[in-house]
């Protein structure tokens, strides 16, 4: 058995039965997964653990869900007790504020009109060159952003009425920029175009699907394929009869240990080239 002695127990409170948005098959029951919830910090305060509150964020998200869009919102909690992907975003968020985990993924500030580095954090910048009016630079990151499935419309529907993004912070600022629209790359894919005005106050890059988030999802990817190894493994054991169930079990742990290996491969973060470009070369009409 391996051992965590450095290993800290947080509780997390329960997060409600959904009453809200699409009514309830147990008239009360969102009262008694409140009074469960409420009743966690008295045993936190009694085994002296540290207690984390899931039950309000949800509860509110729901409420605001069902304000914003009741179609949309009937989906966050689609069997009334089990959230959804998105949901546990909301949930994760709770945890990521009460561990005090910091936000940013990398900040750089670049000034356009001297081809300075003037700010980083979390991350190095280097080979800054300008042509024109088009700046290049290679930035290696410390960290990668969070894995949010932009393709999935409910998980943009939590991004657009929560504050999700806060915790995923991975801010390109350019200054003195000549006014106009620019398209940003990152090696050689285009991410957006953007305003002057808004390099100015600064481009949050974990909303868009940059390498660096593909990245990220290759690695979630993978650590979700080793759950499900293990799932399996467990289900092998627990609902099959089968005759040997100890080779079949060291196959699938085989399994989940090449999908642990390939986590490890995605979280080698490379350097990446940037390029800023305005949309409309100098002197234009």
């Amino acid at each position: 058995m391996l051992l965590r002695p450095t290993a800290r127990i947080t509780l997390i409170e329960d997060t409600p039965y959904d009453e809200i948005t699409h009514g309830t098959e147990f008239a009360g029951y969102m009262a008694t997964t409140e009074q469960n919830a409420k009743a966690t910090p008295a045993l936190g305060q009694r085994d002296n653990l540290p207690v984390i509150d899931d039950y309000a964020p949800v509860k509110d998200l729901l409420q605001r869900a069902k304000t914003v869009d009741p179609s949309y919102a009937s989906l966050l909690v689609p069997d009334r007790i089990h959230p959804s992907e998105p949901l546990h975003w909301i949930m994760a968020e709770s945890v990521m504020k009460a561990w005090h985990l910091n936000p940013v993924v990398s900040a750089v500030t670049l000034s356009a009109s001297s081809q300075a580095v003037t700010q980083t954090l979390r991350t190095q910048v280097t080979g800054v060159s300008q042509n024109g009016n088009t700046l290049e630079w290679d930035q290696l990151d410390q960290a990668l952003p969070l894995p949010f499935n932009f393709d999935n419309a409910l998980m943009n529907f939590v991004m657009n009425i929560s504050d999700l993004a806060s915790m995923d912070q991975e801010t390109l600022e350019v200054d003195g920029l000549q006014r106009g629209e620019y398209k940003l790359s990152i090696d050689n894919s285009d991410i957006g175009t953007f305003l002057a005005e808004q390099f100015a106050i600064g481009v949050n890059l974990a909303l868009f699907k940059t390498p660096m988030w593909h990245q990220a999802r290759d690695y979630d990817g993978a650590l979700e394929r080793r759950s499900m190894m293990e799932d399996a493994d467990f289900y092998l054991f627990a609902e099959t009869d089968i005759p040997d169930k100890a080779t079949a079990s060291r196959v699938v742990r085989d399994g989940e240990a090449a999908f642990e290996r390939k986590a490890q491969t995605s979280l080698r973060i490379p350097s990446h080239h940037y390029r800023l470009s305005p949309l409309q070369p100098a002197g234009a009409p």
